[in-house]
């Protein structure tokens, strides 16, 4: 990733390190998504996150949520919570959308 990045880089660079090392422990998959999926392959920040996307499987939701309760993760209520759940941390909001398997894939 870039040398000079803000402090607010900084931080969801901190939370996505933070997420995966939580959700790795517990053999919960998990992909970042949003631009951030865009910058890792990369290697190098193309511009400014308002905030940073995970996708995971549904099935995981109830795990993922307590185990980032559990970690100082705040819990954001969202629209539509069949589809995705929200939190902050940092005062950084962290995203994770909820998908399922199917026959078609």
């Amino acid at each position: 990733m870039s040398a000079s990045i803000d402090e607010t880089t900084a931080t969801q660079l901190q939370i996505i390190r933070e997420v995966h090392e939580l959700l790795d422990s517990i053999q919960i998959p998990h992909w970042l998504g949003g631009g951030w999926a865009l910058d890792f392959p990369l290697g190098k920040i193309t511009n400014k996150h308002g905030d940073i996307d995970w996708l995971i499987w549904k099935k995981d939701a109830s795990v993922v949520l307590s185990t980032l309760e559990e970690n100082a993760f705040r819990f954001q209520k969202v629209r539509h919570p069949e589809e995705h759940i929200g939190f902050y941390r940092h005062e950084r909001y962290v995203s994770f959308t909820l998908d399922e398997w199917n026959e078609k894939g």
